[in-house]
């Protein structure tokens, strides 16, 4: 048993990272797939398929109590259920929110989603180009978590918040959990409203509903309703600015989808895969040996599914962007019990914002002139798509 603590530089807030994370990864898939960092008071990561998959299967091992690297995103030692649980904790939420979230439940939502889509896409497109992510990506997943909480008017402010939390977590910290606090207290308003006046929306549901007889405190229902925020907003945001950032730098598969509409919902796999921009964390529970290296009780372990999606083992051509690749079993909303319990309505983000775009707005490319920005840490996405209109 080899250990090669200390041997990498590996530090997912390096600007150049974030800028293009996947020469580092894939020579960690080759050299040492798991391997320890001393950035952050050190942790470990792993970047195989195969590895990850086995890991995120054993939450008796690697516990998901601290689900980031620092572990403070702003809300201090507040667990948020169900992300930072473990079984049997974690199993009574999963068993209140899978219903909520089913595939059946999207349709009613997908309306309104594509109303609001086309309104604002209809707004950019007379300005001769506009920034992707900010203008545009940022809005959509926001659009529709208002809907599901019942605030259809807090989309500005709720963008912003997560924003500042998510990019603040390493940086300013304390600029951080100043975000984290009127977040908090956002979210426990509208808490306090839906029990006065329950109505169709998601909190009211969790108010009312029971799970083996016991209800949920209004604490739990509050953080749950951060995990909402912080996670309907921040993933989907990013998959769809990278998604764009995609198109705009490769004109051939963007033509190719005006094209072909029809092929774009086996597209959008394959950018998840290709740009999955989520990489989660997880605590050793008790000493083991993983993968040959010996990990101590209380260690943290970089979970990399940008990496695992880019692994020759499980995918043929893993760094090209193939539109229309079949049986694509990629990890960009995780595996094991954690797996993403939005994924149908990120899903339903993700199609009807790249309909939209690509029948409303002209043929695009980025803006020589002005810079792709990057947000660092465990969510990559550009903070900054300037787009300018070819066509």
């Amino acid at each position: 048993m080899t250990d090669v603590r200390g041997e990498i530089q590996f530090d997912h807030y390096d600007e150049a990272f974030a800028a293009d994370p996947y020469p580092v990864l894939a020579d960690l898939r080759e050299r040492c797939p798991v391997a320890h960092s001393d950035a952050h008071g050190g942790f470990w990561v792993a970047t195989r398929y195969a590895d990850i998959q086995d890991l995120c299967s054993r939450p008796d091992a690697f516990s998901s109590r601290y689900s980031s690297v620092p572990n403070d995103i702003g809300f201090g030692d507040v667990v948020i259920p169900p992300l930072q649980l473990d079984p049997p904790e974690h199993t009574r939420f999963k068993k209140l929110l899978t219903p909520v979230f089913a595939v059946g439940q999207v349709g009613p939502f997908e309306p309104a989603a594509r109303t609001y889509v086309a309104d604002l896409l209809d707004g950019l497109v007379g300005k001769g180009g506009f920034d992707a992510s900010h203008d545009f990506a940022r809005l959509v997943p926001t659009a529709v978590l208002c809907q599901i909480l019942g605030v259809p008017d807090d989309v500005e402010l709720l963008s912003s918040l997560v924003e500042s939390i998510l990019a603040n977590a390493a940086t300013d910290p304390d600029g951080a959990a100043e975000s984290g606090m009127i977040l908090l207290a956002h979210v426990a308003g509208i808490v306090e409203q839906r029990k006065a006046e329950p109505g169709p929306d998601v909190l009211s549901h969790l108010l009312a509903s029971e799970v083996d007889g016991e209800k949920l405190s209004d604490e739990e229902v509050i953080f749950v309703g951060i995990l909402l925020v912080l996670a309907g907003i921040d993933t989907t945001w990013s998959t769809l600015s990278l998604a764009i950032h995609h198109l705009a730098t490769h004109p051939d598969d963007q033509a190719r989808l005006r094209a072909e509409p029809e092929l774009l919902g086996t597209a959008m796999e394959e950018l998840l895969r290709a740009f999955a921009p989520v990489t989660v964390a997880r605590q050793v529970i008790d000493d083991l040996d993983f993968l040959g290296q010996p990990l101590k009780q209380g260690e943290m372990v970089l979970v990399s599914f940008p990496s695992a999606n880019r692994d020759a083992v499980a995918f043929d051509r893993p760094d090209e962007v193939v539109l229309d690749r079949p049986n694509n079993r990629h990890l960009a909303f995780g595996s094991g019990i954690h797996r993403c319990l939005g994924i149908h309505f990120a899903r339903m983000e993700l199609r009807v914002g790249l309909e939209e775009l690509l029948a409303r707005v002209p043929a695009f490319e980025l803006d020589p002139d002005v810079p792709v920005t990057w947000a660092r840490g465990q969510v990559r996405r550009p903070t900054a798509v300037p787009l300018r209109f070819t066509a």
